[in-house]
């Protein structure tokens, strides 16, 4: 079966919290694999994903100058429900998570390589890939950002990435003027090495 994208879902928090529960729109697929691509400040992390069904485990982390990304995932669901709860090991403001499912993943290993970027401006770079070892795989690319006006989301990733989810959401400083916010994940499904 070829690797598709099934959906995804996002969550985010502007008040002080350390869980989040996005919630998928429809049932999940038994052997379909999940994936959480998880915003906070640098000194929090994800300490758990508790979620019936689905064996999460931590695939790759990013801290940059302000945030960290972490992402999660879990191959080979059963009988998964369709909210997941993600719980961060301190409370903090501006939490945010993107989840997405996929079909047509291996059934046990789905990190085969890793990289990352960063930079400034409104076109997603998602950077140099690493060289893969198998064919037919799930390319994830994570972002996070400030913009600077309402609906100015990211646009056109490099590299043949399509944005799968994006959230923006904004937050209000102490005179009511607010900083756009976003929160999203590109993907890629490649079907030979390289």
């Amino acid at each position: 079966m070829p690797i598709a994208r099934v959906q995804v879902a996002s969550q985010h928090k502007t008040t002080s919290s350390n869980v989040l529960n996005p919630v998928y729109g429809t049932a999940l697929t038994n052997t379909n694999a999940v994936f959480a691509a998880c915003r906070m400040d640098t000194s929090n992390s994800v300490s758990s994903i508790v979620h019936t069904g689905a064996a999460w485990a931590l695939l790759h982390a990013y801290t940059g100058t302000a945030w960290r990304i972490e992402i999660w995932g879990a191959c080979n669901i059963s009988g998964a429900s369709t909210s997941p709860a993600i719980n961060f090991a301190s409370s903090q403001a501006h939490l945010a998570c993107n989840i997405l499912e996929y079909s047509g993943l291996g059934a046990t290993k789905i990190v085969d390589k890793y990289s990352n970027n960063s930079g400034t401006g409104s076109t997603l770079d998602t950077g140099g890939t690493a060289t893969t070892t198998q064919n037919d795989e799930l390319w994830l690319s994570c972002f996070v950002g400030k913009i600077v006006e309402d609906g100015a989301n990211f646009t056109n990733p490099s590299n043949g990435y399509a944005i799968a989810v994006q959230d923006e959401y904004v937050t209000l400083n102490h005179l009511g003027i607010g900083t756009y916010r976003n929160c999203g994940v590109c993907d890629k499904i490649v079907s030979s090495t390289g």
